[in-house]
């Protein structure tokens, strides 16, 4: 039941680095595994209490929007682009192998050693398919900006702010909701088209990129 959650972030960025064919992203990738393998060990160590669900959506939304999203990938990301020397159009371009990498062991992390009885559906499929799809999605918005600002195009500047910003809240709120037992199917509907969107929309950028070469 476990080689979803396990093998299926991974499996993306072996297809990834397949399809970049860049050498450069190795290091990155090391970092991200590095950055994950030392804040779960932190967490082992002891800085971590068991933490009793609230029964409040705003509540374990927060949480999840804190510690899942916004800590991991500005902390993260800020700190890659503040201490490394290359390029914008670099650094921007390897946020979907450094926090791949991280949400990679992250995850599973998270799954395993949380888990008190019976692992979910949620927790081995649809959790990974909703941060994959939110490190995609934030990716393909992050390339599509720099672009967008070296030919001082406002309108897609601002539509690819807002959909990074969309898709970054999503995963939280899919989190708070299964917490609190809510409606299953709204779940699993707004997973599976917010995969899907990402997926439709990295097919299509890979397809005009063979296009012009």
């Amino acid at each position: 039941m476990l080689l979803f959650l396990l093998c299926f972030m991974p499996c993306l960025l072996i297809f990834y680095c397949c399809a970049v064919k860049n050498r450069k992203v190795y290091p990155v990738m090391f970092i991200g595994i590095m950055t994950a393998v030392i804040y779960c060990l932190v967490r082992v160590m002891g800085f971590y209490s068991h933490r009793l669900i609230p029964d409040s959506l705003s509540s374990n939304y927060i949480y999840y929007l804190i510690r899942y999203t916004l800590i991991p990938v500005i902390s993260i990301y800020v700190l890659y682009i503040l201490l490394t020397r290359d390029s914008w159009e670099f650094k921007l371009n390897m946020f979907f192998p450094l926090l791949g990498t991280f949400y990679a062991i992250f995850i599973p992390y998270k799954v395993i050693a949380f888990t008190q009885s019976i692992y979910s559906g949620y927790d081995i499929f649809l959790r990974p398919v909703l941060y994959t799809a939110m490190i995609g999605q934030c990716a393909i918005c992050l390339s599509n900006l720099y672009k967008s600002i070296t030919n001082k195009k406002i309108i897609n500047i601002i539509l690819n702010i807002l959909v990074m910003i969309v898709y970054l809240l999503i995963p939280a709120m899919m989190d708070a909701m299964f917490d609190l037992n809510m409606e299953l199917w709204i779940i699993v509907t707004v997973t599976v088209l917010y995969g899907l969107i990402t997926l439709t929309w990295a097919v299509l950028k890979l397809v005009l990129a063979k296009i012009k070469k």
